[in-house]
């Protein structure tokens, strides 16, 4: 499953975030929450983490924090959306300005 947060204003879109999260982790007290930066996407660990299940709980919650901020950690995470929207685990991608052409690539998931 995917949610994407997205806009100018990174910063109201930061409480929308923690609201969201906090909402996530009441509705699954035992998921783990794991953060991954830009610096620290590769198509390896997204995949482990698409895949990957808990051991108390079966879901994981998995925030991409502005993962567009390189061009190499943009490639890697739109050419993953289809399998990030398929797993069970719950990915959500915080960005801030989206361009056009990737807003429609990440439309489509």
């Amino acid at each position: 499953m995917l949610y994407v947060l997205y806009g100018e204003d990174v910063g109201a879109g930061r409480d929308k975030l923690q609201t969201l999260l906090k909402a996530l982790q009441a509705k699954r007290t035992e998921a783990a929450l794991f953060r991954v930066t830009a610096e620290e996407v590769n198509a390896l660990s997204l995949r482990e983490l698409s895949s990957a299940r808990g051991l108390f709980e079966p879901k994981h919650i998995v925030l991409l924090d502005l993962p567009f901020a390189s061009t190499a950690s943009k490639q890697i995470v739109t050419e993953l959306l289809p399998e990030l929207k398929a797993s069970e685990n719950l990915f959500v991608l915080f960005e801030g300005d989206i361009d056009a052409k990737t807003l429609t690539q990440i439309k489509k998931h």
